[in-house]
This record gives structure tokens, C-alpha cells and sequence, in this order.
């Protein structure tokens, strides 16, 4: 006995260490990219109409012609480039990422408490992130392109930290604090909406099951009433913006019962596609499963345990629909293509990898209920199995980290860094005594590191007008090229 207490103790700790080395390892990468990342031409175009129109108006031209996506505006408007901070453009993948695990780990410990837990939550979430951003579709439209990712990864953030306040709400014990966490909860809910037309489902899904429990628990339904108030009007207030049928009026689609029935079995498609893909380009992801399924609570596997085999699945199939009809508004609105677009599957590998976490959790819950030997055992030594795995894929699997690594050895994420630094000098630089500053001719950064910069770019010969007006517009000038 004492025996199998010293190995189930030494797998443990080497488990423990293994994923901080993955972490680490994950982390250093990450921070390198963000430290060669800059802006491009949309994010300078935005950042711009800020500078020039007041943060009001900007929010309200973008508003009025291109989106209905309320709160992403505000970010725009309070962005470090919309006050002339060129190199505070490089702190907001740190900001973003670091966010993300923290309000994950605020989700988990909402739904767990912070008690019980096999490894620390804090290190899950971090396992979480980091295991999403060494595969996701698009590393650069997530974390290294500010305009995109506010669109693709911040939209999780709020949408955990709203989930996390309403459960701590309902545990709350006194009125103050039920008083408090209901305020926050109002917050981040029109926060939430406000983001990313792509998940309106998840919300309207969350609303409607605040309506059922408002009907069924009428004792106790007055917190529920704000809640589908604000959630309801932040929907129509997106959803009527003049700015989206503007733009989807760029869109050769005929928008009919015919597109929607299609629209949602190319997503399905789609999303198999990714999955499989997924699943078999590297075995990070099963890995993932092993530590994740394995690291809840007790007292949580005691409640999927108590969970029929039906209801358990009747869970995983409608957390599966909801991530279907996720692409739906985005497929809708816009031409489907034959490749799946690499942005939005991105976003939507994070409730992927929560559905797998909760499809394995519940197998390995229904196996220590019937063998409960086995899934004792299954619960110690699985984890230290999944640990060496992670490692292992990000030194010899094609992931997005190997290709940050593969940039940086290569010298072009340095000549890309020198390069942008280069450009932003000279076009920061006061003109002589007398001399209009009017016109600038700056040369051409030919270096674009695939995992850190992404397009649009300025072009040659004012090719590209829009984009020569977006450096116009952001430094002063009357002709960039």
C-alpha cells in the first residue's frame, strides 16, 4: 500500500513538472512572437479613425456602415495604437492570452469551487490555452492581429467571466453579494453580445434556458429578469445595426429557407472536417483529453456518475449542435466556400476542446462507477501518461509553436521586426524647418512571417489605395506609398 502511494505521489509530481515544462516552453514562444508582431494596414486604418474622429464617432461610423458588433468598437477605441502607442500594439497578445486563461480558471472554480482539485485549476486553464493556441486553424488571426483577434479570442473572455459571475451568484449567500455578482453578470452579458455575430447562439441558447428556469423556479426567478432583459435588448441592438445589411450587401448570396438549411450542413461538414484533422495531425488534443478528463474534482465525477448514460448524452449531442450553429450566422451572412475559413474554425476550437474534456470526463466517470479500481487508477496514472505527450508534440509535431520556432531560426521574424521599426521611424519623423510634411515613400516590408503578421498590407504604386490611405490617415500624411 505504502508502495503504490509513493508511485502514485512520484507520477504526480513528474506529471506536474512535464506540463510546466510544456508550459513554459509554450509561453517563451508565444512571448517571441508578440515581441515581433506589429500592426497592419486594417489595424493602422482603425486605429486611425479613432486618432482622427474622437472615440465616439468612431464607434458610431463602424456602427453605421460595416457591423453591428457594439463592444469590439469600444475596444477599438480604447486600443494603445488609437492614442499613438505604437509599441503597446505588441502588449496585447500578452493581455489577451493572459485574460483568457484567467477567466477560464474564474469559469472552472465557478462551476467546482477551488477545493479538490487533482491539479491545480490555474494549471488547467493554462493547459487549456496553451494546447488551443499550438493548434489552432490560425494562430495570427487569434493572438497576433489585434483587429481580428478581438473578434476570434476575446469573445471566450467575457463569455467565461459571464458564466463564472452568474454561478457565483447563485451560490452567493448574502443579498449584497447576490446584489454585486448580478451587476457584473449584466455587464459582461452585453460585453459578451456585443463581439462577435458568431456567437449569438450560445446567448440566445443561455437566455432561453434563463426563461425556462424563470418559469419553472418562479420563487426564485427575480435575478433571472435582468438578465433576459439586458441579454434580449444587446441581441436586437446588434442585430438591427445598420452597418450589417450594408455589408453583407457585398455578398453575392440569396438568402433564402434553401441557404439556411445549406448553410448549416456545410458548417457540420466543415467542422467534421476540422475535428478529423484535428484529431489526427498530432495526438495533442487526445492528450489534452487525458490531463483535462482526469483533473476535475470528486465531487464532480460523483455528479456525472449520478447522470444516466441518455442524459449524459443528451448533453454532449446539444453542446455539439451549439457548436454547429455557431459558423451559422457567419455562413448565413456571407459566400460558403469549399475550405473551411480558417478564422472561424479557430474560435471554435475552444468549445471543441471543452466538449471533448466532458465526453471523456463522463466516460471515465460511468468506469470508475462500474469498476471503481479501474478508474481510480485511471484517474492517477492517465494524467502523467497525457503530460509527456503534450511535451512531446510540441518538439516534434507540426504545431503553431514549432512554426514560431522554425520563423525565428530562419531570421524572419528579425528582418520582419527591423523592417516594421524601420517604417514606423521614418514615417514618425518631424519634417525640416519649413518643409511640408505631406509625402513619404517608405520601402517595401518584404518580410511576413505567416504565424505573426497578417494582411492587409500597403502595396507598390498605391495598388492598394485603401491601405495607403490607412498610413495617411494614422501618421499625418497627405501621400504614403
Amino acid at each position: 500500500m505504502g508502495l503504490n502511494r509513493k508511485l502514485s505521489a512520484s507520477a504526480h509530481y513528474a506529471t506536474l513538472a512535464l506540463l510546466l515544462l510544456y508550459l513554459v516552453w509554450c509561453g517563451f514562444w508565444l512571448a517571441i512572437g508578440a515581441w515581433h508582431c506589429f500592426p497592419n494596414a486594417e489595424d493602422l486604418s482603425i486605429s486611425g479613425e479613432v486618432a482622427q474622429l474622437g472615440a465616439i464617432e468612431s464607434i458610431i461610423k463602424t456602427l453605421s456602415i460595416y457591423d453591428g458588433r457594439y463592444f469590439v468598437n469600444m475596444l477599438h477605441a480604447i486600443n494603445p495604437l488609437g492614442h499613438g502607442w505604437f509599441m503597446g500594439y505588441q502588449l496585447m497578445p500578452v493581455v489577451g492570452v493572459s485574460m483568457l486563461i484567467l477567466s477560464f480558471r474564474f469559469l472552472m472554480t465557478g462551476i467546482t469551487g477551488s477545493d479538490g482539485w487533482p491539479i491545480s485549476p490555474i494549471l488547467v486553464s493554462c493547459v487549456y490555452v496553451f494546447v488551443h493556441l499550438a493548434n489552432t486553424n490560425s494562430l495570427v488571426h487569434e493572438v497576433y492581429c489585434m483587429i481580428s483577434s478581438l473578434v476570434y479570442m476575446w469573445p471566450w473572455i467575457f463569455l467565461f467571466m459571464f458564466l463564472g459571475i452568474v454561478l457565483r451568484g447563485v451560490r452567493a449567500e448574502d443579498d449584497r453579494r447576490k446584489s454585486l455578482w448580478g451587476a457584473l453578470s449584466l455587464v459582461f452579458l452585453w460585453a459578451g453580445i456585443g463581439m462577435n455575430e458568431m456567437f449569438l447562439p450560445l446567448y440566445a441558447a443561455l437566455l432561453c434556458g434563463g426563461v425556462v428556469l424563470a418559469w419553472e423556479y418562479r420563487a426564485y426567478s427575480k435575478p433571472f429578469y435582468p438578465i433576459i432583459f439586458v441579454g434580449l435588448v444587446s441581441v436586437i441592438f446588434f442585430v438591427t445595426s445598420p452597418g450589417i445589411p450594408k455589408r453583407m450587401q457585398a455578398q453575392e448570396v440569396e438568402r433564402n429557407a434553401e441557404h439556411v438549411g445549406y448553410s448549416l450542413a456545410v458548417s457540420f461538414s466543415h467542422l467534421c472536417e476540422v475535428m478529423w484533422h484535428q484529431f489526427t495531425a498530432n495526438p495533442t488534443l487526445i492528450a489534452w483529453a487525458a490531463v483535462a478528463g482526469l483533473s476535475l474534482p470528486a465531487a464532480q465525477y460523483a455528479r456525472l456518475r449520478g447522470l444516466s448514460a441518455k442524459r449524459l448524452f443528451g448533453i454532449a449531442a446539444v453542446m455539439f449542435g451549439l457548436i454547429v450553429t455557431m459558423t451559422w450566422p457567419f455562413y448565413w451572412a456571407m459566400e460558403v466556400g469549399d475550405v473551411p475559413p480558417e478564422r472561424v474554425f479557430s474560435t471554435l476550437l475552444y468549445p471543441v476542446q471543452l466538449w471533448v474534456w466532458f465526453v471523456v470526463a463522463c466516460v471515465f466517470a460511468k468506469l470508475d462507477g462500474r469498476f471503481s479500481m479501474l478508474g481510480a487508477g485511471l484517474r492517477k496514472m492517465i494524467p502523467a501518461f497525457g503530460a509527456p505527450v503534450l511535451l512531446f508534440s510540441i518538439l516534434v509535431a507540426d504545431t503553431n509553436i514549432s512554426s514560431l520556432v522554425d520563423d525565428y531560426n530562419s531570421g524572419t521574424m528579425q528582418r520582419h521586426r527591423n523592417q516594421m521599426l524601420d517604417m514606423h521611424e521614418q514615417l514618425s519623423r518631424k519634417p525640416a524647418e519649413g518643409m511640408p510634411w505631406s509625402e513619404a515613400e517608405i520601402a517595401e516590408v518584404r518580410e511576413w512571417p505567416r504565424t505573426i503578421a497578417l494582411p492587409p498590407f500597403i502595396a507598390p504604386n498605391r495598388e492598394l489605395p485603401l491601405w495607403n490611405e490607412a498610413y495617411e490617415r494614422y501618421y499625418g500624411y497627405q501621400d504614403v506609398r
